[in-house]
């Protein structure tokens, strides 16, 4: 395991690890837009899903974005996508959740910069290193779930 999957592996997921059910669905619709080569919307990525998650509103059925995102929300979904990075980082050595992008900008949050930084990805907070990163990995992410399917 190299330094990135230890990194990724010592976050707690404090969402995502007590809701596998979601976790699995969100894979399953990063896969299918990664099979064809698209991006998919944090909403498209969470929309019709119930979160089950226990220390969230005692595990009651929770819909993400609705009727509005709140900052709840925007860490759970971001929990759910850092997890997934795990994942497809240890299978497949790209970041699934790259895949995943804001509708305004068609691009992926500040949540997955950080996320980038704190694993040592991105240096800076430039542009052009962030655009050549996400390029990279999205093409990784085509080329790895094109072969899986």
């Amino acid at each position: 395991m190299d330094q990135v999957a230890r990194k990724l592996a010592a976050f707690p997921w404090p969402y995502a690890s007590q809701d596998p059910v979601s976790l699995a669905a969100i894979a399953d619709r990063v896969a299918a837009v990664g099979a064809k080569q698209g991006l998919l919307t944090y909403s498209d990525a969470v929309s019709g899903l119930d979160f089950h998650i226990p220390s969230v509103q005692g595990g009651a059925a929770l819909r993400l974005g609705v009727p509005d995102w709140s900052d709840l929300h925007r860490a759970i979904v971001g929990d759910f996508l850092g997890r997934l990075c795990l994942d497809t980082y240890v299978d497949g050595q790209f970041m699934g959740s790259a895949l995943v992008v804001a509708s305004e900008t068609m691009q992926p949050s500040e949540g997955y910069r950080n996320l980038m930084r704190e694993l040592g990805l991105l240096h800076g907070r430039g542009e052009p290193e962030f655009l050549a990163h996400w390029v990279a990995e999205t093409q990784k992410a085509y080329a790895w779930y094109a072969q899986q399917h």
